[in-house]
Formats: structure tokens, sequence, C-alpha cells
């Protein structure tokens, strides 16, 4: 075993330069369905270190089996609970990119650093728990325009110096990050069932950090707009907006401020491509990667459904903001007919609040089951569908955003429609306490029970 692993040391560290991606080019395969594969022009990683198994074979012993992966219900938690909890409920497995470590350690080495601490996790795990991996920043920090956020590297900025739509070399390195990581998983022989990814970073979140009509104008007026696809899109930006009209538009939005810094048009422009770019992103640099190596597994991203732009079988899955550009697109694309998802299952956010009170202000839960029995339709069942819900007491200012009532339907009701899997938010001091923890588990026997009658 040792003389293996130095091997595969040795091999990752015969790999040069991790920060940029090198030749060959080739085209990335789309895995959204409406964008070509120059779309997704990049640079492919390095090869594989010798020695890490093929990928893309299904492997049964990397199935978690047992009584609870084939129960009625399964809760992944975002932190361990403290109170004593059903086998069913449990932590997933937490992961993170070492960030203060990325300029100082060569990129094999870092990820083969951090594969082995997590294959020591997932090895120390009960056989019949489901391993469940769940990350927050894996793909980069938020709001950032340099090496660690993929959507936002400096390499693909504007010719002005603001963020791009256009993440080719952003998307190379993290995929070549993903594609190491998942192999050594593979080689390690460690089981994967389920990898829900909360990944947070919009275009517009980056955006953010500069005047929005300056950075949309710098976007237009870059040579990439009038000849590149936009990934996920498969149409040129020059075909949805011609920047001959952008100068005049951008004297107006300047002089339009509707009380705030930032022109709501260039705005609405950003949010809408960048959906597209950032899901089709993700199914390249994340998603394929996982299923290559576990084809058998569940990936999701937080609120990463689908939205049909057309026949939606609820106006939850409909777009609900920024309506000029989605028609914009339609009628440059008429083919158009959805905002993919991110990888095979679908994950809404549950937890109350002001976007579900403003949708339906006489019954939020009933709204929030609504999204879910719209979901249930479009899947064509519950089985990739797992939720995030939040702990009982989450809220802001001291409230809770469902009262128990409320709370205890929420849950119970996604039991009724058959679905299996639940995300737990939890990391919360208030979570932990012993009176939030013995409602929620509670509820979750409650939910167990009406599930194993609706098997």
């Amino acid at each position: 075993m040792g003389a293996a692993v130095m091997l595969l040391l040795a091999s990752c560290l015969a790999v040069t330069n991790p920060g940029k991606p090198v030749e060959p080019v080739v085209h990335v395969a789309p895995t959204v369905g409406t964008a070509s594969a120059a779309d997704a022009t990049t640079k492919e990683p390095p090869s594989a270190p010798v020695g890490v198994a093929p990928v893309g074979v299904p492997d049964v012993a990397q199935r978690t089996t047992g009584a609870i992966a084939d129960g009625p219900l399964q809760v992944g938690c975002w932190s361990p609970l403290r109170s004593a909890s059903p086998a069913w409920v449990f932590p997933m497995v937490r992961i993170r990119w070492m960030f203060e470590r990325d300029q100082s350690h060569p990129m094999p080495t870092l990820v083969a650093e951090y594969a082995r601490r997590h294959i020591r996790e997932i090895q120390s795990r009960p056989a019949d728990q489901p391993i469940w991996i769940v990350g927050h920043a894996w793909l980069g920090r938020s709001m950032k325009r340099d090496p660690y956020c993929w959507l936002a590297h400096e390499l693909d900025a504007t010719a002005r110096g603001t963020p791009g739509i256009w993440p080719r070399y952003g998307m190379a390195i993290w995929r070549q990050r993903q594609v190491l990581f998942m192999k050594y998983l593979k080689q390690a022989g460690v089981r994967l069932d389920f990898w829900a990814l909360d990944n947070e970073i919009h275009t517009n979140e980056w955006s953010a950090n500069y005047k929005q009509a300056q950075a949309f104008y710098n976007i237009v007026m870059d040579v990439r707009w009038r000849t590149q696809p936009i990934l996920g899109l498969g149409i040129r930006g020059a075909d949805l907006l011609n920047p001959d009209r952008v100068a005049n538009l951008m004297s107006q939005w300047v002089k339009r401020k509707w009380n705030q810094p930032d022109s709501r048009v260039a705005e609405s422009y950003v949010s809408v491509l960048g959906r597209f770019v950032r899901r089709a992103g993700l199914n390249h640099v994340f998603a394929q990667p996982v299923l290559d190596a576990y084809p058998h597994a569940l990936v999701s991203n937080y609120r990463g459904y689908t939205i049909l732009l057309s026949r939606a079988p609820t106006p939850l899955l409909a777009p609900i903001s920024n309506q000029s550009v989605w028609r914009q697109l339609q009628r440059v694309k008429p083919d158009l007919q959805r905002l993919p998802r991110v990888g095979n299952t679908a994950s809404p956010a549950l937890y109350g609040g002001i976007k579900y009170q403003r949708m339906n202000r006489a019954d939020t839960v009933g709204t929030m089951l609504e999204l879910v029995d719209g979901l249930i339709a479009l899947h064509g069942g519950p089985q990739h569908i797992a939720p995030w819900i939040a702990y009982p007491t989450f809220g802001k200012n001291g409230r809770r955003n469902l009262s128990p009532q409320q709370y205890r339907r929420l849950i119970v009701g996604l039991a009724e429609r058959g679905i299996r899997r639940l995300i737990l938010w939890n990391g919360d001091e208030k979570a932990a306490m012993p009176q939030c923890e013995a409602e929620l588990l509670k509820v979750l026997g409650e939910a167990y029970a009406v599930a194993s009658k609706h098997r």
C-alpha cells in the first residue's frame, strides 16, 4: 500500500503549473442540452496520475446498502446533532477547499492530501450509514475575482478588468481539481450516495463589487460578446443585444438610477445570463465528474432545480423576475424551454420566510408544498428530489419563520409526497439548543412513520 501511495504522489507531483490550464484545447461535451460543444471550449487539465482506477463503470460495492439506505426516510445534517438520534438522521461529510494553502502547495499534492483526509472520514462511518457530502466553498469563494472563484477567475475578466461571463479558465482549473478528487475517492473504494453541493456564487454577486451598469457595459463591449456563444445558451450575446445600442443605453442607465447606483436593466441581463452560465458550468465542473465516478449517486446544488420558460406545472417553477429579458431570450431562441437543473436531483430550499410569504401570504407552507408538487410532476416522481429544510427555530431577529404547527405540516407533508431524503441546515448555535433538537426529532419521527406507510 505504501509503495502504491508513493507512486501515486510521484505521478501527481509531475504535473506542472496548477494555476493555468494546459494544452491541448478540447471541446467539452455540453451537459445541459442547450449549448453546442463549442460553447464550452476549454483547456483540458493534466492527465490522471498513474494507478488511478478508471471511472464511469458502476460499482455496486460503492453504494451504501442496508436498512437505512433502503428505508423510508433519510436526513443528512449539516452539523451532528448533540441529542441522541435515530440512525437514519446522520451528519454529512463536510468539505471545503483549503484556500489558504492553495498558493504554497502544488494543486495535485493538495488534492491528494485533501482526498486522503476525507477518505479516512468516510471509512470511519458505519458501514450501513449513507455517505452524503456537502460543501459550501468547495468551488471557490464568493464575491471574489481571483483564482479561488471558478465563475470569476481573473484570466476570464473583460478587457477593462471587470468580471466577464465566459469562465473558460476558471472552469478548466476547477474541473481539473474535481476530476482528480473523484478519482482518488474511486480508487480508494469509498462509498458515495449523495453530493449536495451548496455553491451560492452568482454572477450578480461578484458584480455587486462594481457598478452594475458599467460591469455589463464592459461585458457587451468585450470581443467575446460578438464572437463566443454564451455557455448554456448556444447564442452569442450580440444576437441578444447589439453592442452598437449599448453605448446609447449606457447614458440612459446612468441617468435613470431608480434610487440606486446601478441600472436595473443591466442587473436583469447579468442575472438572467449568469444563471445559464452558472448552471452549465456547474454541471461541467462539478456534477459530471461526480456522476462519471459514481453513476448511481444523487447530485444537486442548493436551489439548483429546473425553471421552465413555458408550460410550468406551477407558477413557482417559472421565472418570477426580470421578465423582459426572459421574453427577449425566447424571441431570439424560440426553442429555449428551460433553465436546467444542476446534477440529477432537485434541491429547493424550504425555509419559509419572506420569499414564500410574498408568493402566498395566506399559506406559506402551502406555497412550499406546491413547489414540491410541481417538481414531482416535472421529474416523474419524488425519487430525485431532496429538499433543504431548516431547524425548527430558524429565522431572523429572534423570530422563527414557521410556527411549530407549520413546521410539522411541512415536514410531514414532504413525507406524504414520497420524499425520502431531506438535507437539514443546522449550522447555527440555536439549532443545538435542547428544545430545538427535541422538536426537530419529534417531527422527523412523525414524518418517518408517515413515510413508512406511504412506501
